[in-house]
This record gives structure tokens, C-alpha cells and sequence, in this order.
């Protein structure tokens, strides 16, 4: 019996846990069945918008016409929807959808599930639900006014679909802000008035070929058989009233001419209109000086009005969404623009675009324009061996003149500080009465007294003998090279300079006062040795210092010494002095 309970109690868990299984998979089941209902009913939302109203409340254009519009900023204000049918089935017809901008930014997108063979003029927009086509680059969601191209600067656009099939195709304008992708800050915002036209091949009225804007009543529109697009507007020819510019552009709305650097000086009035471009082409790398090496300068003195933007390409006019260079934040006044030698391909013309854009002034912009070679790079260009060698020659040249004036220099102030220092030794000489038998030394003696080099290494042994590098006279070491008068008795040496001028006023060695002529050449004693003058020197400092007796020993002894041994000449009774007996310091 308690088996059979047990068993009864096992399939009753069983079956309970089955029941809770089957609820849950009952339940996840139900749950990815609404997921998937509402992903659904979700497809139109991929991209922001809810497609289903925004198609419900869109307002049909029936024919050709001009429809005005005017959008507020605000989110709720700032978007308008059309549709457009093309009656079921036409198998290929041209559409020309055409927005003509007043102030605010009003951008236009073409939204359809219809088969079209081709587009112009528009641009995929990426992350939308539907396929929809933008009148110029974005590089985000139409809402932000961050853009990658400057196409919202434009005042006419455009776009064509061509072998377009029957179905609704729906337009969609919408006001922008223009937004500064660093400080976040609005730019520009103001109320998107614009005119929008739509004219089709299939509405019975409008003619084939189709060209947009119906290339502004300045050419014809003419089939070319070209992929991109099939028709394409001529021109015509012949100048404008100014008599040198014609008419170009996809749609004969701007002007052209061709630059000339003899009629560069005709072409300080140019004026192009708001929202409008004016073109110049030019062979820049055939009639431009070097460019190749030093580049190009754009100069465009900016006169008055509008507000100019300008674009360069080469190979064809430039646009606001096709270009190769891009200027703007000009100033009034001379503006110079310069393209690095790098950036020019050679060989190609260069077309050089002006636009006034409409964005806060409403008026026509005067301007001049003037290309020239580069100067921003031609002092950087790589320089010939011709150049360097020259480079060199001047450095090298202008280094040795500043090494001769340095010289020069050089010798004036020591030749100055030598006689100084000459004359201070002459004055404090005769001053203290130690210069013996003072008188210039002849001219002849001079020039007689040996001279020799001064060699740093010495290898004649001249100052093996203790001989000071010094030269007493002006205290200035020997250089090498120097030329140095060597007196014969004493062998002392001294510059050439200073020994000349110290023996046009002397004629004993300025070190030991040893004389450097004999007494038949000045009638002076002769010249004593170099110990007896230091021991005399030194006695006389042994008598300033002890006096008295030491002095009275030594002049005792000097006046029975021969003269030789009296360097002196000290007489029986001293030159000063009181009564006979009284002892004082001699006058040497």
C-alpha cells in the first residue's frame, strides 16, 4: 500500500512539472509571434519617420506649376510632404523635380517604391526605410544640419529621374538649422520659403528632352546618350554684355570666361548675384611661372557686398558639392589663396569658381581676381648645386671678413692698452725715482735688439729659465706666432710693441732696470746684472723694514765696494740726509 501512494505521488509531480512546461513554452511562443508582428508594423520607423501619415497627409501636385512654400523651424513646423503620380503603366518618363530657395534652408528628398532607371542631381540617403534620394551629400540624418558637402549653400536644386516607371513618388522639404559641429551652436536659422516645381514627360504638357530648370532660357536642352544622365543643356553662344564673360553651368544660370594675365587688369569689377557662381579656366601649368616648383596664388580682393566662397578643381567647373580645394571665411580687403606645388596636376586646366552665397546679405558681391606664381613655397624649393656653391661662397667670405674686422679690432685695442699700459710704467718710474739714468734708447740700438717667435710648445727652450709667458708691460699672454724683442743682457722678452715704445722713453729692461746700451752709446753707467739689481732691491726692503743698523752696515760697505758692486753709486755721504754721520735711503 505505501508503494502504491508513493507511485501515485510520483505521477502527479510529473505531470504538474509538465503542465508548468507547456505553459512556458505556450508563453515564449505567444511573446515571438507579437515580436515579430510589431517589427512588422515597425518597418516604416527604421529611419524616424512614420511614412504611414507622413504619406497620408501629403498634398498632391496634379500638373506643371509653381508651388510656394514657408516652413517654421520648429520641429513641428518645419517639414512639408508631396505626392506625385506618374499614371500606372508608363514604362519610362523624365521627372524633373526643381526647388528654388529663399531664406532658411529648405532641402528636398524624393521617397518611392517605383522602379527608376537612373537619378541626377540626388543622393542616396543612407539608414532611410524607403529608398529616398537627397538634393545634396549628408553625412548624418536629415534633422542635425551636419553635413559633409556645402550643398544646402545653394539657391537653385535640383533632381532628375529618368526612365522613371508609373507609381507615387513622394517629395519631402524640410528647414534646416545650420549647426557648428564643434561648438554645437546654430549657425543660421531662419523660415525656409522656397518655390517647387515638378514637370514630367508623362504629364501630356511638358516636352522631351528634359533638363532642369529648362537650362534658364540661356541654351537648349539636347539628348547625349550619357549613362548619368541623358540630356544635358548647350549653352549658347556669344559673350555677355560685359564682353567677356558667357553663360555656363548644368543649367546656363552662371558665368564663365577664360583667364588672361593681359586682361588681368580688366578684371577689377566682377560681379556675380546671389546664389549664383562665376567661373574662370586657365592653363596654369603651362603659363604660370614654375608652378610646378612654387605652386599657385589666388588673389581676390574682395570690394564690396555678398559674401564669396571659392572653389578649385581641375579637369571642370567646380560645384558646392564638387570640388578639389574650398575657401571660405574671406575677409574684405586682398585675400591671397595658395595651392602647394604637390597639388597641381600637370598638364591639366585649372577652373577657379567664385560663389556669392545668399545666407544673411542679399546683395551682389564686387571682387577682383589675379593669379600668380606661388610665394609661399619658392623659398623652400630644392636648391642647385649652382645655388649652394654661391650659398657657400658668400658664407664663406662673409665669415672671413668678420674674422679681419675682428682682427683688426682686436690689434687697435691692444695696441692702444700696450701704449697705456707703457706710459703707466714710464709715469710711475720717473714718479718714484726708481727708473736709473732714464733717456730713450737710440733708434739703431732698437732695431738691433734680437727678435723672436713665440711657439707654445717652446722648442728653442726660451723659457726653460723660469722666463714668464706674461708680457710685463701690457700683462697680456704671449699668442702663438707672437713677435718678441728678446734684450740681450737679461734676456727678458717682451711684445715687439711694447718693448718699441718702452725704449723711446728708456733705455733699461722695464723687469730688472738692466740697461740695453753701453756707456759710450749714452754716457750712463753700465748695465748691471740681473742678481745684483733683485739683491739690491731686496736691501732696500731689508732698510724700510729694520733700519738703523742694518742700513748703516750696508752704506758702509757699498761706499768702500768698486762700482761695479755699487749697482747704486752711493757716494761717501748720501744724497739725503741731515748732518754729517746721520744715515738715509738713497734716491735711486
Amino acid at each position: 500500500m505505501v508503494d502504491r501512494a508513493r507511485c501515485r505521488r510520483s505521477r502527479r509531480r510529473r505531470r504538474a512539472w509538465l503542465a508548468c512546461v507547456v505553459v512556458v513554452v505556450v508563453a515564449l511562443a505567444s511573446r515571438v509571434v507579437r515580436g515579430d508582428a510589431d517589427d512588422d508594423a515597425d518597418d516604416d520607423d527604421d529611419d524616424g519617420t512614420d511614412y504611414a501619415r507622413a504619406f497620408a497627409g501629403a498634398t498632391t501636385i496634379t500638373g506643371p506649376g509653381v508651388i510656394s512654400g514657408d516652413l517654421g523651424v520648429s520641429a513641428s513646423s518645419n517639414e512639408m510632404w508631396y505626392k506625385y503620380a506618374i499614371p500606372n503603366g508608363t514604362t519610362s518618363a523624365d521627372v524633373v523635380i526643381e526647388i528654388r530657395r529663399s531664406s532658411g534652408i529648405p532641402t528636398l528628398s524624393v521617397t518611392t517604391e517605383a522602379e527608376v532607371a537612373r537619378v541626377s542631381g540626388g543622393y542616396r540617403v543612407s539608414g532611410a526605410a524607403k529608398p529616398t534620394w537627397g538634393d545634396f551629400p549628408r553625412a548624418e540624418s536629415l534633422n542635425n544640419g551636419e553635413y559633409d558637402e556645402h550643398g544646402y549653400y545653394a539657391d537653385y536644386k535640383s533632381i532628375k529621374l529618368s526612365g522613371a516607371r508609373g507609381g507615387e513618388y513622394y517629395l519631402r522639404v524640410q528647414n534646416l538649422h545650420l549647426v557648428n559641429m564643434q561648438t554645437r551652436a546654430t549657425v543660421y536659422s531662419a523660415r525656409g520659403k522656397y518655390e517647387l516645381s515638378v514637370r514630367s514627360t508623362s504629364d501630356g504638357t511638358t516636352p522631351a528632352p528634359l533638363c532642369a530648370w529648362d537650362c534658364s532660357g540661356h541654351g537648349t536642352c539636347e539628348i547625349t546618350g550619357v549613362a548619368s544622365d541623358n540630356t544635358a543643356c548647350k549653352c549658347s553662344d556669344g559673350t555677355n554684355a560685359d564682353g567677356f564673360t558667357h553663360m555656363c553651368g548644368s543649367a546656363c544660370r552662371d558665368t564663365c570666361f577664360e583667364y588672361s594675365p593681359e586682361e588681368a587688369g580688366n578684371l577689377r569689377d566682377l560681379r556675380v548675384s546671389p546664389g549664383k557662381y562665376i567661373t574662370m579656366n586657365y592653363d596654369v601649368w603651362n603659363r604660370i611661372y614654375e608652378v610646378g616648383k612654387r605652386g599657385m596664388d589666388v588673389r581676390l580682393t574682395w570690394r564690396y557686398g555678398g559674401d564669396p566662397m571659392v572653389l578649385i578643381k581641375a579637369g571642370k567647373a567646380p560645384t558646392l558639392i564638387d570640388y578639389d580645394y574650398r575657401y571660405i571665411d574671406l575677409q574684405v580687403g586682398v585675400n591671397t589663396i595658395s595651392v602647394a606645388p604637390g597639388d597641381i596636376t600637370p598638364g591639366q586646366e585649372y577652373y577657379i569658381a567664385v560663389y556669392n552665397r545668399n545666407f544673411g546679405t542679399s546683395s551682389d558681391l564686387s571682387f577682383n581676381l589675379f593669379l600668380s606664381s606661388g610665394s609661399r613655397w619658392k623659398d623652400v624649393n630644392s636648391p642647385t648645386v649652382v645655388s649652394l656653391a654661391i650659398i657657400m661662397f658668400i658664407a664663406m667670405s662673409f665669415c672671413l671678413l668678420l674674422s679681419v674686422i675682428k682682427r683688426y679690432i682686436h690689434r687697435r685695442f691692444v695696441s692702444n692698452l700696450r701704449a697705456q699700459r707703457v706710459a703707466q710704467q714710464l709715469q710711475g718710474a720717473h714718479g718714484n725715482g726708481r727708473q736709473q739714468g732714464m733717456g730713450a734708447t737710440p733708434a739703431d740700438v732698437i732695431s738691433s735688439i734680437p727678435i723672436v717667435e713665440f711657439k707654445t710648445a717652446d722648442p728653442d727652450g726660451l723659457f726653460a729659465e723660469g722666463q714668464d709667458t706674461c708680457c710685463t708691460i701690457c700683462l697680456e699672454d704671449y699668442a702663438q706666432g707672437d713677435q718678441l724683442r728678446r734684450f740681450p743682457a737679461c734676456k727678458h722678452m717682451f711684445h715687439q710693441e711694447c718693448a718699441d715704445l718702452w725704449l723711446q722713453s728708456s733705455h733699461t729692461c722695464p723687469n730688472c732696470r738692466a740697461c740695453v746700451v753701453s756707456d759710450d752709446e749714452h754716457g750712463q753707467a753700465p748695465s748691471v746684472s740681473t742678481d745684483n739689481a733683485r739683491q739690491s732691491a731686496v736691501e732696500l726692503s731689508h732698510m724700510a723694514q729694520y733700519g738703523g743698523s742694518f742700513a748703516q752696515m750696508r752704506f758702509q760697505q757699498l761706499e768702500s765696494e768698486p762700482r761695479a758692486n755699487n749697482p747704486f753709486g752711493i757716494p761717501a755721504r748720501t744724497q739725503r740726509g741731515g748732518a754729517e754721520g746721520d744715515v738715509g735711503l738713497p734716491i735711486i
